[in-house]
């Protein structure tokens, strides 16, 4: 529909607000951030942990952190949904992540709590390298979702196989698969044999007909 430049600037007028906190030099502005997510709307789990880098990192390691950050939500991005659960990829990935760190699938609207956790051990230099490593993973993330991105011809296929499936639960056993062999941890022949299990066994389950419910405790702590 056409827009109505009158009435648009009548609500920029009187329904846009800008709010303005004053803070002296012992508050953080991450902190007051963070706080916020319980008035007005709320922010979303990836808001949070952009926010939570800001808030561990001084401003000389904020820029590393952020342009690796950015790959990141290039990468992966919100507006787009992964599997049954509907979560946009950036948000999704996080739950995958941390449950194959934690080996835990965390409900969504816990993620923030889960990172910020996982996270409190690290130091400055410990944290910008793991921020690196979440870099590295959510390419193995992107592949999973994407095969056509994978150089290997017979990985793709069995991912693309693999994803006939709502194969979202096994996204966690599946981002350590992935970084073992990147890592040459297992060779080539043990990726694809491991793949090819991993479809055999979802059909085989399919075929008696066994719940779906089980996998999501089964796969992280694969």
């Amino acid at each position: 529909c056409e827009l109505d430049i009158g009435r648009f600037f009548t609500v920029l007028q009187n329904c846009f607000q800008v709010v303005f906190i004053e803070l002296n030099k012992n508050e953080s502005p991450y902190h007051i951030f963070e706080s916020l997510n319980a008035k007005g709307k709320p922010l979303t789990q990836p808001d949070l942990v952009r926010n939570y880098m800001a808030m561990m990192l001084p401003t000389s390691q904020q820029e590393t952190a952020f342009t690796k950050w950015g790959k990141i939500e290039k990468l992966l991005q919100e507006e787009r949904k992964v599997g049954k659960s509907g979560m946009g990829e950036l948000t999704a990935f996080l739950r995958h992540y941390l449950a194959m760190q934690t080996i835990n699938l965390c409900n969504e609207s816990h993620i923030y709590e889960r990172f910020r956790d996982y996270c409190k051990r690290l130091d400055e230099k410990e944290f910008v390298l793991a921020i690196a490593k979440l870099l590295k993973f959510a390419e193995y993330y992107n592949k999973l979702l994407r095969p056509e991105n994978e150089v290997n011809q017979d990985i793709k296929t069995a991912l693309i196989r693999l994803n006939t499936f709502d194969l979202s639960t096994a996204y966690p056993f599946l981002l350590t698969l992935y970084n073992e062999y990147n890592s040459q941890q297992i060779d080539f022949e043990e990726f694809m044999e491991s793949l090819n299990l991993l479809e055999n066994y979802l059909v085989r389950r399919y075929i008696c007909g066994k719940p779906t419910n089980y996998l999501n405790k089964m796969f992280p702590s694969l």
